[in-house]
């Protein structure tokens, strides 16, 4: 493999003008083929034309403005600009990379893909490596940015690491588009890895812009890895794992601001055997086609979660405001769900954990709830329920608060803590009440019993105030 070094001393810029270039020290008189290694070292002006080597490296500060190939690899050790028009077609992508027969003279390199510019990966990538490393050199910064109307970076189904050994960061703007994946999982088992190695850091933004990953996205796996989605921002992945290893893997998502998507093919989890945590908010939307596991922390802020089957798992947290739309149901197995302000769960919820209304908050459940749980009213909350299975406790706790049951005669549940200017409202017409403790029994007008509450505490036969009507309306005197 001959070594040459394009320099663009003619002037041209085109990479197939021989004396653009120098070998053995002297000005090339035949051009860099497909089995050589051509090293641009800050050439005078951006590449043009096309050529195919075996390996280009990039130093210093370049622009490339046509088509140029590399059947190995293009590593990257400073600043390459690709310009409207440029093509990159390499079989990987390195950005910062201890490359031996050329090194670094910094610790920080970047690679910027404009409008209308594309990196686009060859078939011959390695099968166990990633198609694109972003800070590969330990203790390195390394930057992809792709920004732009048609700004493309294509993987060919090759994976990425955002931060394969230093300081990663990846961001997609302004109308890009990146793609990467896993060709085949038997070989490599992740699509994108941000936050990889032990001492590594990876971040990755995504506004007005997408991301395509073909396989499972890791955020988070030996180090720390953040994904954040922005307004207009959409991720699409198959399987996404936040915090992954236990120590010290820490993972970080957000989707944040109007139309900020990630979407998960299959299964989503928030915190494998690491920290993990996702954050929804400014009407961001997420949504899992298999289901979300949750054992870290989902937060929200006018956010929208959808998938078919949700579980909070012990010591697990979801709260805040928003929409979680679960079809085939929740499952809170010793975790909790905090509504603050105002949190809306739409699905059948198996509760064995802990549903707190916060102070001044509301919550609407839109579907049976089940199991042996604690379900705990805040004070100035509003809770609304469906059917309720005995095993469920509603405790009142803190004045006023207000209950409503949209179905009181599938109310089985106990509640607890009930004291003046708490408030029960019912989706029945009520007339009359009979209290036999702990039973508060109501009839309507054809004396009918339309809801027997079980109320803990003490309380005297005519303690309560019924006020009648389409909703009725249960004080105590």
């Amino acid at each position: 493999m001959a070594t040459y070094r394009w320099n663009g001393a003619a002037a041209t810029g085109a990479f197939a003008t021989a004396k653009n270039g120098q070998f053995s020290n002297a000005s090339a008189t035949t051009l860099p083929g497909p089995n050589d290694l051509a090293i641009v070292t800050n050439a005078a002006v951006p590449i043009s034309g096309t050529g195919k080597v075996q390996v280009m490296n990039f130093s210093g500060t370049n622009k490339l403005l046509r088509h140029v190939s590399a059947n190995y690899g293009a590593p990257v050790n400073e600043h390459l600009t690709l310009l409207p028009g440029a093509i990159l077609n390499p079989a990987s992508l390195q950005i910062s990379l201890n490359f031996s027969v050329n090194p670094a003279t910094t610790t920080s390199a970047k690679v910027s893909v404009g409008e209308k510019s594309q990196v686009v990966l060859s078939e011959s990538n390695a099968p166990d490596s990633y198609g694109i490393q972003i800070a590969n050199a330990a203790g390195s910064q390394g930057t992809l940015e792709v920004q732009g109307k048609q700004a493309v970076v294509s993987g060919n189904n090759a994976p990425m690491s955002v931060d394969q050994n230093g300081k990663g960061l990846l961001t997609i703007t302004d109308g890009a588009f990146v793609s990467v994946g896993n060709g085949d999982p038997l070989i490599f088992p992740w699509g994108l890895m941000i936050g990889n190695h032990a001492g590594s850091n990876g971040t990755e933004k995504v506004v007005k812009a997408a991301l395509r990953v073909h396989g499972q996205t890791i955020v988070g796996r030996k180090s720390s890895g953040t994904l954040d989605i922005g307004e207009s921002g959409l991720v699409v992945t198959d399987d996404l794992a936040i915090g992954w290893v236990p120590t010290p893997g820490v993972g970080a998502v957000t989707v944040d601001g109007h139309d900020a998507r990630l979407i998960v093919m299959k299964a989503l989890e928030v915190q494998h055997m690491g920290q993990g945590s996702l954050k929804v908010s400014g009407h961001g939307l997420v949504s899992a086609g298999i289901g979300i596991i949750v054992n870290g922390a989902v937060t929200f802020a006018d956010g929208i979660i959808e998938t078919m089957a949700l579980g909070v798992n012990s010591g697990a947290t979801l709260s805040g405001s928003g929409t979680v739309i679960a079809s085939a149901g929740f499952r809170i197995d010793g975790g909790t769900v905090t509504a603050q302000p105002q949190l809306k769960l739409i699905g059948g919820i198996d509760n064995a954990g802990t549903i707190v209304v916060a102070a001044h908050s509301a919550l609407q459940c839109y579907g049976a709830i089940s199991d042996t749980g604690a379900i705990k009213l805040g004070p100035a909350s509003v809770t609304s329920l469906e059917a309720v299975e005995s095993g469920q406790t509603i405790t009142f706790g803190g004045n006023p608060a207000r209950l409503v049951l949209h179905s009181p005669g599938a109310f089985e549940g106990v509640i607890d803590g009930f004291a003046h200017t708490n408030e029960i409202e019912l989706d029945a017409h009520a007339t009359t009440y009979q209290f036999t403790s702990p039973t508060l029994t109501l009839r309507d007008v054809n004396n009918q019993i339309v809801a027997q509450l079980q109320m803990l505490g003490t309380f005297g036969p005519n303690a309560f105030q019924l006020t009648p009507g389409n909703v009725s309306v249960i004080k105590l005197l």
